[in-house]
């Protein structure tokens, strides 16, 4: 699943990655879920290419930006 993919990438990459939760997902405990296994912004599908472009650009300046 993609919190177990991204706790690898943590683990290899280290924090300087940014990695992006795009999901149908958008309760609070989705959202904490995805904050824990690394992920810097949780955004709730549909989402366009543009918002997500944004969130890696922010490299995570805001710990979680739900979209959607």
């Amino acid at each position: 699943d993609g919190y177990a993919v991204a706790a690898r990438l943590r683990e290899r990459l280290g924090e300087g990655v940014v990695l992006v939760a795009v999901t149908g997902y958008g309760q609070p405990r989705d959202v904490e879920r995805s904050v824990g296994a690394g992920f810097r912004a949780h955004l709730v599908k549909p989402v366009d290419a543009r918002t997500i472009l944004e969130a890696v650009a922010s490299r995570g300046a805001e710990a979680v930006r739900v979209a959607g």
